[in-house]
């Protein structure tokens, strides 16, 4: 290999290092500590109030910008051993214009354990993840005429139980209670 082609491999190898780096460091400044208030052991869940989104054709949870939409918790036939909900996420139509990154972690408040993401609608192929990555400009279908934008996610979990899903942007951290004990 000459000289010039082994410089310019590893100007390569090194602007795709620094390409990598760039496309994870959005993501890895949003990333706040867990707001993780553990509740006792079979304590009433306090699930966060639903509240009316684009002049009611839909409720959501939480304080926003983001609100996750999520359905009752059943078995999940594609990832044997898992509870899924699918969990429609909106947004304002303001954000498909000028996007916000969204990360969303999960976790149990009532004992320990887990909650993964797994991003649709290509539910066969899609990976499960411990983080999902919002970003507003993505969306992905519509639902009832509504002009905000949305995505469609599966909330894993392997117990039944009260957790907590965080969703972290450049603008401050929320947090969302879903009880998984219903279906």
């Amino acid at each position: 290999m000459s000289v010039v082609a082994l410089v310019a491999l590893l100007a390569l190898l090194g602007a795709s290092e620094a390409s990598s780096a760039r496309d994870l460091a959005p993501w890895a400044s949003l990333r706040r500590p867990l707001r993780h208030v553990p509740i006792a052991a079979g304590a009433r869940c306090p699930t966060s109030p639903r509240r009316a989104l684009d002049a009611g054709r839909v409720s959501g949870g939480g304080a926003g910008p983001v609100y996750p939409l999520p359905s009752g918790f059943g078995a999940y036939g594609r990832r044997p051993g898992w509870i899924a909900s699918k969990a429609l996420w909106a947004w304002p139509s303001r954000l498909t214009s000028h996007p916000i990154r969204v990360l969303v972690r999960g976790f149990r408040l009532d004992r320990p354990g887990v909650m993964r993401f797994q991003l649709g609608p290509d539910w066969d192929s899609a990976p499960v993840t411990a983080e999902l990555r919002i970003t507003t400009s993505d969306t992905v279908g519509s639902f009832g005429g509504s002009s905000w934008g949305s995505t469609v996610t599966m909330l894993l979990v392997q117990e039944r139980g009260c957790y907590a899903v965080q969703l972290d942007t450049a603008g401050g951290s929320t947090t969302v209670v879903v009880d998984a004990t219903k279906s």
